[in-house]
């Protein structure tokens, strides 16, 4: 199993920064992951913020 420590990418819902609810969040949250260099991305045309809706989880290396 991967675990976090070993995980180098971020995703998050396109919703983050499309909706003007959720955009002061998300530049604070940005702002956090660049200061660490942690990259992410944004998934577009999800229908939830919470990924645990939308997102697999890789439970093997391969």
């Amino acid at each position: 199993m991967i675990t976090d420590a070993e995980t180098n990418f971020v995703y998050f819902s396109g919703l983050l920064k499309e909706k003007p609810k959720y955009q002061d969040f998300n530049n604070r949250l940005m702002d956090v992951l660049k200061k660490h260099s942690i990259s992410y991305s944004y998934l577009p045309g999800t229908r939830d913020i919470w990924c645990r809706d939308y997102m697999p989880v890789q439970v093997e290396r391969e």
